[in-house]
């Protein structure tokens, strides 16, 4: 046991309050050692998660404690009887409710918190751990929250340690910028958001007003960065720090515990010295989607169909050009330039200093083709920023590529573009518009004497090819000069009117739907959704949640389509083995969509032994390479475009099963509110 004695200026002021205040025996001689918990965690917070659910549940484990650090400060009161905490080693938050006010002076942030579990309640609340006291139904008698630890029982369950931890600061607040930010990673956290000040409206009005509130009775205020992506402070009725505070026009950093609501970015600074705005304004403008139009050829009239599917845009004849250019037309800087494109064809000239961000020209209405692997076009010259273009779906979102890597633009790196480059649509999106990607033009810079290719890699991106509505936006960066040729912009592979890898019928070998961009030549499936033999593989004989939705898989493929709400754990489906190949070491699908729980998959051996594979989070390509004791859902999907999901099978022990009409393999699903989702057949690699 560790015990810490209070310095002797403790002692010294503790008798002065005694001598003059004592009154009668009642005030005992205050407690001035501190003592660390007797007993010593043995769960993690990740150990609890993996017991929630949606439902809000009574842990009754005896013995069972976690420990986490403490982040969150009700001193401001914008934290109301909630107390946060993270994992001391992995920053994985819980959010404690209890019942007493002033909780920051027995709980300050850093310091070390045991937390008992037996006879708590926990509740996984949107992908976050809550933990409490008892049962809290809503108003309306539909939804259940934890209660707060009764104040009179929060000594019983929660211990402190003396000693705050070591460089909180440094360890456990997450100094980030805006810009490139994947919100779910930090959800419940401690975050500094640097450069960033309030939008240029609100200057001058209070941070909480209780006339401008939302539902659930807190004021909403926009943070934006110098790019345009956006976050709301959000302050109560409970929020003293910040009742009377003006916003400021200044710029700087603000603290505070992040969450995502809707998948949008919601703050809880703890107290107004978490709000540090000391430094000059910058523009407040958005200039991730402006609407600026050109002023040349083109405007005000609507795209029309040059019948040129190969073409995206045809500056070798820049009439059909300016015909399939939407109603902004094209930006007065942009210019013919006849011969000097690649090889001689024609060409697009860029050379000003754009005023914005802009969109220098937008392709609207056109016939395209089907299935193309990429969208290339050649360069040449010079510019002190860098390009990006926007590739629109079918669904009217649009996938967003630029010349930097997400790493390098997180990294604010600085590379000069001069040579041939593949890009890939880039994870980061929008804040306001997550269905998005984020556009960057500040990354970099072009300096290329001689063409260089750029091509756009459309793996996964199911790009608009209903010959209605916007296909590519050309955009640059604003308040630099520009002196670049454009050639021929132009989509490769893909037929006009069908995708090549379309199958005349389903089956194996050559006929394989989809083989190609996304599926491998002659794959050999586990579950071909095209086959005609597909419910003779299915346990049951077909699915056992969703259903087949023919085209609506990579390159025109079936796919299972998940649209419904689900209240447990289940099956997606379950295939046996028929004519299955022995030695393949991987299976793979593809999924797109989204969901606030995940996916698990099931394979059996030969001996019948069932064995787990668990990707958590779906929202980029991923390997699950490990096995797990059981079927976990905790994570999400947020899939905009094609993600590819694989299981290592060679993590199983012996061999995967192959005899025929035994059950082989299954996909699963976790319970959520609602499920959006598309998946692929799966394949083996």
């Amino acid at each position: 046991m560790k015990t810490i004695f209070k310095s002797l200026l403790y002692f010294s002021f503790a008798g002065l309050v005694l001598t003059g205040c004592a009154k009668n025996d009642d005030f005992s001689v205050p407690n001035i050692s501190c003592t660390d918990p007797v007993a010593t965690a043995n769960a993690s917070i990740a150990d609890i998660y993996s017991k929630a659910t949606k439902d809000v549940v009574q842990l009754k484990e005896e013995g069972l404690i976690i420990s986490g650090v403490v982040i969150s400060s009700d001193k401001g009161g914008n934290f109301h009887q909630k107390l946060h905490i993270v994992d001391e080693s992995t920053q994985l938050p819980a959010i404690i409710s209890i019942g007493i006010s002033g909780s920051n002076a027995q709980f300050p942030v850093g310091t070390k918190i045991n937390l008992k579990m037996d006879g708590l309640y926990i509740h996984d609340n949107f992908g976050l751990l809550n933990i409490g006291g008892g049962i809290y139904t809503s108003s309306s008698g539909k939804n259940k929250y934890t209660a707060a630890i009764p104040g009179t029982a929060v000594k019983k369950y929660i211990s402190t340690y003396c000693q705050p931890v070591k460089d909180f600061e440094t360890t456990y607040n997450n100094v980030l910028t805006l810009k490139g930010l994947t919100k779910t990673d930090y959800a419940g956290k401690l975050v500094t958001f640097t450069d960033v000040q309030f939008d240029r409206a609100l200057v001058g009005k209070k941070l909480y007003d209780a006339a401008d509130v939302d539902a659930q009775g807190y004021t909403l205020r926009k943070v934006v960065d110098s790019e345009g992506n956006s976050f709301d402070i959000r302050t109560g009725k409970y929020s003293e720090d910040f009742k009377d505070w003006v916003i400021t026009s200044e710029s700087g950093s603000i603290t505070g515990i992040f969450d995502v609501f809707q998948d949008k970015i919601q703050f809880y600074p703890r107290t107004i010295a978490d709000i540090n705005l000391t430094k000059d304004p910058f523009e407040g403008s958005t200039p991730t989607d402006p609407e600026t139009p050109g002023d040349m050829e083109g405007k005000d009239k609507d795209g029309v169909d040059q019948n040129t599917p190969t073409y995206v845009a045809n500056f070798s004849n820049w009439t059909k050009f300016v015909a399939s250019t939407n109603k902004f037309g094209i930006q007065s800087y942009a210019k013919e330039a006849p011969g000097q494109g690649k090889d001689g064809k024609g060409a697009m000239e860029i050379k000003g200093t754009p005023k914005e961000n802009d969109y220098v020209f937008t392709i609207q209405n056109q016939s395209v083709v089907k299935g193309a692997k990429a969208i290339t076009m050649w360069i040449k010259g010079t510019s002190s920023k860098t390009l990006s273009f926007n590739v629109n779906r079918n669904n009217g979102s649009y996938a967003v590529f630029n010349l930097a890597t997400d790493a390098q633009i997180e990294d604010k790196e600085k590379p000069v573009f001069s040579k041939d480059i593949t890009l890939t649509a880039t994870k980061r999106t929008q804040s306001g518009k997550p269905e998005n990607g984020q556009n960057d033009y500040v990354t970099g810079s072009i300096n290329a004497p001689n063409w260089i290719k750029v091509t756009l890699d459309l793996t996964g991106v199911d790009y608009n090819t209903t010959g209605k509505g916007d296909i590519f936006s050309f955009k640059v960066g604003k308040s630099v000069a520009y002196d670049l040729v454009v050639s021929d912009i132009v989509f490769e592979g893909g037929e006009a009117g069908g995708t090549p890898t379309d199958p005349e019928k389903p089956g194996e070998g050559s006929e394989n739907p989809g083989e190609g961009a996304f599926f491998p030549k002659n794959a050999t499936y586990v579950a071909n959704f095209d086959s005609p033999d597909i419910d003779k593989i299915l346990l049951g004989g077909k699915l056992t949640t969703g259903k087949f939705e023919k085209g609506a898989g990579p390159n025109n493929t079936t796919a299972i389509f998940l649209d419904t709400n689900l209240s447990k754990n289940g099956y997606v489906y379950t295939v046996n083995a028929s004519k299955t190949p022995a030695g393949k070491s991987k299976i793979s699908f593809y999924i797109k969509g989204e969901a606030v729980a995940t996916l698990s998959m099931n394979v059996m051996n030969t001996d019948g032994k069932e064995f787990f594979f668990n990707p958590g989070n779906i929202d980029k390509n991923v390997i699950v390479t490990e096995t797990s004791a059981q079927n976990n859902y905790i994570g999400l999907v947020n899939a905009k475009d094609w993600v590819k999901v694989t299981i290592d099978l060679t993590k199983i022990e012996g061999d995967y099963q192959t005899k025929d009409g035994e059950k082989f393999f299954s996909v699963k699903f976790g319970k959520s509110g609602n499920w959006n989702a598309y998946i692929s057949s799966a394949f083996f690699e």
